[in-house]
């Protein structure tokens, strides 16, 4: 019986990793006092009635107020006949049936060589919170047999949402499940009907999924249209399925898309692996006339242990798909590639190709392609020493922007100098490279570097009135040296500054990639402490602080050029707090020189449930930004929430403001984005959440999070 429900309400949605979701939390059970006996020793009966009389040498009638009560069940009836050869009970009027799992409550009920029959009767499977009823039910150990059905997830005595069926069978036997004339009543209206549906009891079934509804703003006419998804999933192996969208955009026409997935079994060739295709199609779009498409292919495949080779396509028919089209992304550099790698503890190699498609707002980037890295550990006592070496042809689709080879090679030696709560690490590296530039020119760069790092952890015990306290201290000192030579023959790339942090502040690399390396002569030294408590350790605070000192205060800047620094470096604080539902984190970066911050973060959250929460933050880097978000309960049932994030130096600004309904059987949620620097962001979108059922917009609350980022996460 429990198998029967629970394989029928999975099923009718098709479950699985796109439809199904849990989104009401703490409802109440519909039932908690059990009638077993679980004392009782197995094969005896407790028998009690008001009035008892043989009517044959082994049939007992039994009437008013009957109570059958044994270690595996109760059943109770206003009268009982009771075969005790056959161990065959026959209950009518107020039957009352429990055991482990089940609750029956109707007209008669049969207990007949472990077959249960009886007709009018209401059912709850304890666990699951599945109710409802039945006018006829007949259930063996393999196949079980239901005639006017009707059962829902809600409480007893709600039932907002029900399925209904004129007859349904399940066969565990042959794993399959059979209904007849389904109907999917919300609110008491019906909106799905289906004359015949059957799915597997074990594993997954073929079927649509819970279409969605949402709206957009299409750039190129700047209204608000909608868009209506349908999917239907086919589950075509055990290691295999397949998902078609049906799409329809009310300002560019119908699409259609489809998600190939499988897993690759061991064979001859390979291990394992996995295959995903994923391609849309919009076919003559309303407005440009054309075809529109979208490709996106991953193929993962594990030769053995240590080769793995990823192929990628990502793919789209022109370059305002996703400004026009799909909004919800916003890439604007679309990067295939074919990788091949071999890893082990001592060798890694690793070959790649790459190609790009540059989209609406992007440019050009530079690409690796082929890109060839091979690297060799070799470690004795306390020692390692690396070695690698890789050689890459540069590419840009630019084609004013220098080109060339590139090859690398970077040898260093370590050694761990470990003392009892001191560690020293000295490392010693030589960098070579060599460009062949389409420029005719020729570079080559040697630059050494050394490194003397060190660890200590100290820890202390203390108690602060009547709270045992524990803090972990680690100061760290640090010397680098890396040899100054200009590179402004050889092209940045795509280099970057990289940000200071906590662990940036005691290594000498200032930029990305290998086509700056800075010259350096430091001394790092800095500290981390943490605070907190045995009891409640995720009560804590923490602190980390470092700076940098310029022995020598000439580097080289982007340009590749020259530069000279100050004496001391900007100083790195990060701190945080935790304490009940308040966390706070600021980081700080402080220029002692001009005695100001020059770059800033504040975050702050209170959460004091998954509905009633509250966030803050505050970034000051190039531009000034300050953002705020939450969600509150305005009753039991019904919660607001949303966000806003403005840049104070512009006017760039993103909002979301949203308002949620729930009980313990459904809940709807509707949203409405803002973006005043993209268009294709402002939508409004609604979601119907049928509990443990499915959601007519499952990827909604993701995207909420995206503003929200604490939003419902105690629910998850």
């Amino acid at each position: 019986m429990q198998k029967l429900l629970i394989a029928l309400f999975s099923s009718l949605i098709a479950v699985n990793a796109y439809s199904s979701e849990n989104a009401i939390q703490n409802c109440p059970k519909d039932l908690s006092n059990s009638l077993v006996n679980k004392t009782l020793e197995s094969d005896t009966y407790l028998i009690n009635s008001d009035q008892s009389s043989v009517t044959n040498k082994n049939i007992f009638q039994l009437n008013g107020n009957v109570e059958v009560t044994s270690k595996d069940y109760f059943f109770g009836a206003d009268t009982m006949s009771l075969n005790s050869d056959k161990k065959e009970f026959y209950g009518e009027g107020n039957v009352l049936f429990e055991n482990d799992y089940i609750f029956l409550d109707g007209r008669n009920l049969l207990i007949e060589n472990d077959i249960l029959s009886g007709t009018e009767l209401k059912f709850n499977l304890k666990e699951d919170g599945v109710n409802g009823f039945a006018e006829k039910i007949i259930a063996d150990s393999d196949i079980k047999s239901f005639e006017k059905v009707n059962f829902s997830k809600c409480p007893i005595g709600i039932n907002d949402w029900s399925i209904s069926a004129s007859s349904l069978t399940v066969d565990e036997e042959k794993n399959i499940g059979v209904v007849d004339d389904l109907v999917f009543e919300f609110m008491g209206v019906p909106i799905f009907y289906s004359p015949y549906l059957d799915w597997p009891l074990e594993g997954r079934g073929s079927g649509f999924l819970a279409p969605s509804f949402s709206s957009y703003t299409d750039p190129t006419k700047n209204t608000s249209e909608e868009k209506i998804n349908i999917p239907y999933y086919f589950n075509l192996a055990q290691d295999k399925d397949l998902l078609i969208d049906f799409d329809y955009l009310s300002s560019r026409g119908f699409s259609l898309g489809s998600l190939y997935r499988q897993l690759l079994s061991r064979n001859a060739l390979y291990e394992s692996g996995r295959i995903d295709l994923d391609n849309k199609i919009l076919f003559s779009d309303k407005v440009t006339k054309k075809d529109r498409w979208l490709s996106k292919n991953d193929i993962a495949i594990d030769i053995d242990s240590k080769s793995k080779i990823n192929i990628k396509t990502l793919r789209a028919s022109d370059a305002n798909y996703f400004n026009e089209i799909d909004q919800t992304s916003s890439e604007k550099n679309l990067i295939s590639s074919l990788i091949y790698n071999y890893d082990t503890d001592e060798l890694a190699l690793n070959l790649s190709f790459e190609n790009e498609q540059i989209m609406s707002g992007g440019t050009s980037s530079y690409l690796l392609s082929p890109s060839f890295d091979v690297s060799k550990k070799i470690s004795y006592f306390d020692n390692s020493i690396d070695l690698s070496l890789s050689a890459a042809k540069i590419k840009n689709k630019n084609p004013s922007l220098i080109q060339g080879n590139r090859f690398h090679l970077d040898n260093s030696i370590s050694k761990d100098i470990d003392f009892a709560e001191f560690k020293l690490i000295p490392k010693i590296s030589l960098l070579n490279t060599r460009y062949d530039l389409s420029n005719n020119s020729q570079v080559n760069r040697s630059i050494v570097k050394l490194q003397l790092d060190s660890e200590i952890e100290l820890e202390r015990n203390f108690q602060l009135k009547n709270n045992k306290l524990v803090q972990l201290f680690n100061p760290r000192f640090a010397y680098n040296y890396v040899e100054n030579v200009s590179q402004s023959e050889i092209p940045k790339l795509d280099t970057e500054y990289l940000s200071l942090n906590s662990k940036s502040i005691f290594d000498s690399d200032k930029y990305s990639g290998i086509e700056r390396i800075a010259g350096e002569n430091s001394i790092s030294y800095g500290m981390s402490s943490t605070v907190f408590s045995e009891n409640l350790p995720e009560n804590h605070i923490s602190l980390s602080i470092g700076q940098k000192y310029l022995i020598d205060n000439f580097s080289i800047n982007l340009d590749g050029n020259y530069e000279k620094l100050n004496d001391f470096s900007n100083i790195y604080l990060d701190s945080s707090l935790a304490l009940g539902k308040n966390a706070l984190s600021i980081a700080i970066e402080y220029n002692p020189y001009e005695n100001k911050t020059s770059k800033s973060a504040v975050n702050y959250s209170y959460i004091d449930s998954p509905k009633k929460l509250l966030g803050f933050n505050f970034t000051r880097d190039i531009n000034e930004t300050v953002g705020l978000n939450g969600s509150y309960p305005i009753n039991k049932n019904f919660h607001l929430f949303g966000s806003i994030s403005k840049n104070i130096n512009g006017p760039t600004s993103k909002g979301l403001f949203g308002i949620s309904y729930e009980n313990c059987c459904w809940e709807a949620r509707l949203a409405s984005f803002e973006s005043n620097n993209n268009l294709s962001e402002n939508s409004i979108n609604f979601e119907l959440v049928f509990k443990d059922l499915a959601s007519t917009s499952p990827e909604l609350k993701n995207r909420i999070k995206t503003q929200i980022p604490n939003y419902l996460k105690l629910n998850d």
